[in-house]
């Protein structure tokens, strides 16, 4: 199951914690984008912000590629997911014993 979470959510949490800053994590995801789409990174001095955006972007769109090679993986959102969990907390009764 791949479980997505909207981007704004994601860079959020990744603000908060201050991700991107590892270099050799930076070089990857560039030549992993450089190799795959053709995308050139962000420079050096662009601000930490669109460092984020870039190394999510390029997550997520691995992601996505890697999900469209397979169609037996189950791909959601986490809002789904948390829409279910709440369903079946509210109406314990909707899943069946044993599940």
């Amino acid at each position: 199951m791949l479980v997505e979470r909207h981007p704004l959510n994601v860079l959020a949490s990744w603000i908060e914690l201050d991700y991107v800053r590892d270099v050799a994590e930076a070089a990857a995801f560039a030549g992993y984008a450089q190799q795959h789409w053709g995308v050139d990174p962000p420079r050096p001095s662009d601000p930490r912000l669109v460092h984020q955006v870039f190394e999510y972007a390029v997550l997520a769109c691995a992601l996505r590629d890697a999900a469209a090679k397979h169609d037996e993986w189950l791909v959601v959102t986490h809002e789904q997911v948390a829409a279910i969990r709440a369903t079946l907390e509210r109406f314990p009764e909707a899943l069946a014993p044993g599940v």
